[in-house]
């Protein structure tokens, strides 16, 4: 799966640079505009030290009688880091995946578009720390899923 890495990340810069996400102007190609896509991503392999630095077990849920009831009254964010959780977002479908580069906008950069963000605001959004592509899911990948 290691070989698919540089098609995904250019794929990613070319849809990127198309939404205009890449900077100020950039709606050309990334390698165009002279862009350099290891300052953008970093591709790593799996690995269960990888797992761990990543909080470790990706599906294990929190014990909600840790979490203060008014974390979530008016915020939108977590203001406090020991909070930060893990999420795992599964996309399925053509259809999701056609929209896929879409929502991942909405949920790094929520508001709308014509607003200046800035990265430390309260609404800047979630922290992307990887992203993965299955063309195809194994049969326990899927009951999984449903």
């Amino acid at each position: 799966a290691g070989h698919h890495i540089p098609a995904l990340v250019k794929g990613l810069m070319n849809e990127l640079a198309k939404q205009g996400l890449l900077g100020e102007g950039q709606s050309s190609p990334p390698a165009a505009a002279g862009l350099d896509p290891s300052l953008w991503f970093h591709a790593a392999p799996y690995t269960e030290s990888l797992l761990q630095t990543l909080g470790g077990n990706l599906s294990a849920v929190p014990d909600p009688r840790n979490v203060p009831l008014n974390l979530f009254y008016n915020r939108t964010y977590a203001s406090d880091p020991e909070m930060e959780q893990v999420v795992l977002l599964t996309v399925v479908g053509m259809d999701a995946m056609k929209s896929a580069g879409e929502l991942l906008h909405q949920i790094l950069l929520p508001g709308s578009n014509n607003q200046s963000r800035s990265a430390e605001g309260p609404d800047s959004g979630f922290e992307l720390l990887g992203l993965k592509w299955l063309p195809h899911l194994t049969r326990c990948q899927a009951r999984e899923i449903t």
